[in-house]
């Protein structure tokens, strides 16, 4: 009996070592990822040992062992709880931003690495986030479980919140992908283009530019001139992807714990036109819309539907990707932005600097070629013989 009690004080004491080891950070309630069913099995046994020996009529000795059986009873709960507590989470995951505030060259405990928020401390393993350093952000991918407790399912530490990145290809964006991120995409020259050079990002300005010098209208009524003269010419107009792969990789990217949503200047005027031409190259934003349609209220109409934010030429990317962020309730582990035009990524990098939200924005340059080859005599031919062929 002797052997069987420093068995079950052994397994007990074990058991509740590991679970420190890899278990909850009290306070704050937040669990470590790391997985918690080997740490429940050392309990789980010392359990088993302690009921066989309180049940073998020896009444001295059962006392004793009473004492290990009461201890593993709590030893299970704290390991198998916590492990229930994420395998049946269903939560979504939520950016949480933390400061560096100790950090051991050695990672050899739980305590090596010590986050600062909310007011409060929390200690992880430093080998969780092997790229922190003292003082640096770190951004906790964090869910809440079955239970209410939140555990944290990983750590990322960067010396900035944000990243302004040109890039070629869009399998390039991939490397910026996490768990709970939103991928916000443009729409024109970014994802689509059309065949000729007539509808095209470029044809736009092109018309601006001349309605401007040709009418002498001042910026915004040229604007609102030809947007009319876009929209119009958009209805039955081919298009291609900007890249054949890019199709692909957002079905590829929708099927994981991803949220995407399209942000264009284009107009709600356009809606449908603007669905059939992404649908004719396989791309459908409301397979997996990340809420229904909505008006966002600004003063400057700008809409969701289906899966795309339409807020015009006029709106700020930056100012209106916020204000879908506040209207949603949405706190995304990151924000990822892709767009052609530089004026937009440096909108959208500003907006996002100024919240807890880490962010990559990407300068896509893969339709630079075709729009540095934009002609203005040829797609006023293509216009002219659109209008005849319309009439």
């Amino acid at each position: 009996m002797k052997k069987l009690d420093g068995i079950s004080a052994a397994l007990s004491v074990g058991g509740l070592i590991l679970w420190y080891a890899g278990g909850s950070n009290a306070g704050d309630q937040l669990i470590d990822g790391a997985p918690q069913l080997p740490l429940a099995l050392p309990s789980i046994l010392a359990l088993v040992v302690g009921t066989g020996l309180a049940f073998t009529g020896n009444l001295k000795k059962a006392a004793g062992s009473g004492l290990f059986f009461g201890c593993a009873v709590l030893i299970v709960l704290s390991s198998a709880l916590p492990l229930a507590n994420q395998l049946f989470d269903s939560s979504e995951p939520s950016a949480r931003r933390a400061k560096v505030v100790r950090l051991k060259e050695a990672a050899k405990g739980p305590d090596d690495l010590v986050l600062e928020l909310d007011g409060k401390t929390a200690s992880f393993w430093a080998s969780r986030a092997p790229t922190c350093e003292v003082g640096a952000e770190a951004s906790l991918v964090q869910r809440k479980g079955a239970f209410g407790w939140r555990w944290v399912e990983s750590i990322e530490c960067v010396a900035s919140a944000g990243e302004t990145i040109e890039i070629e290809r869009m399998d390039e964006v991939e490397r910026a992908l996490i768990a709970g991120a939103l991928v916000v995409f443009d729409i024109d020259n970014t994802l689509i283009e059309p065949a000729g050079m007539l509808g095209s990002d470029q044809w736009y300005y092109a018309l601006v530019e001349q309605l401007q010098k040709d009418e002498k209208l001042d910026e915004d009524t040229a604007i609102d001139r030809a947007t009319i003269l876009w929209n119009e010419v958009q209805r039955g107009l081919a298009v291609r992807p900007v890249e054949a792969t890019v199709p692909a990789l957002i079905e590829k990217w929708a099927a994981r714990d991803i949220r995407i949503v399209a942000l264009t200047a284009r107009t709600f005027d356009i809606a449908d036109a603007t669905k059939e031409h992404l649908r004719s190259v396989g791309i459908d934003f409301s397979k997996k819309k990340i809420a229904s349609d909505l008006d966002l209220g600004l003063e400057r109409p700008a809409k969701l539907i289906d899966g795309i934010v339409y807020l015009g030429e006029k709106n700020d990317k930056g100012e209106v990707l916020i204000e879908l962020l506040r209207a949603l309730n949405l706190r995304p582990t990151r924000v990822i932005f892709v767009d052609d035009k530089k004026k937009h990524v440096e909108s959208v990098s500003a907006s996002l600097a100024r919240t807890f939200i880490p962010y990559s924005a990407f300068r896509y340059a893969a339709a630079d070629a075709n729009v540095a080859a934009f002609r203005a005599d040829a797609a006023a031919v293509e216009y002219q013989r659109w209008k005849e062929t319309k009439k």
